[in-house]
């Protein structure tokens, strides 16, 4: 992980993930408890443990709800999915949920942050 900003006002600290390899995400969701019989990712535990995470973070379940529709959509042709694909669909979520999301933490990063994704949408998904 790499820290990229403290915000001690608003209990906020930004970082960022630099480790992308296979090793990595085969971690990551062997520690969740998200891999298969044959190391490839549980779909279904996956969706298990994103509708955990909205219910800890209600406010994000019409985002989450839209997020799944079109990320199953976009990964579909590829499922199963090993470790190493799972980047892709990690990807997606975090895109999507950046674009809608429906909270803005108020700092100048996160204020930033949502214009950018404002104004660049169409470039991380397309709206139905």
């Amino acid at each position: 992980m790499e820290v990229l900003f403290v915000d001690q006002k608003n209990n906020v600290t930004g970082y960022r993930r630099r480790a992308f390899d296979c090793d990595y995400w085969k971690c990551v969701l062997d520690k969740y408890g998200l891999l298969a019989q044959y190391g490839d990712l549980d779909e279904q535990k996956f969706y298990a443990h994103l509708d955990l995470w909205v219910s800890l973070n209600p406010m994000f379940t019409d985002a989450m709800t839209e997020a799944k529709s079109y990320c199953k959509e976009i990964i579909r042709l590829y499922l199963p999915l090993d470790a190493c694909e799972f980047f892709h669909l990690q990807s997606c979520f975090r895109n999507y949920l950046n674009v809608d999301c429906p909270v803005v933490i108020p700092t100048k990063e996160c204020i930033e942050k949502k214009e950018f994704y404002r104004e660049c949408r169409e470039y991380y998904h397309k709206r139905k």
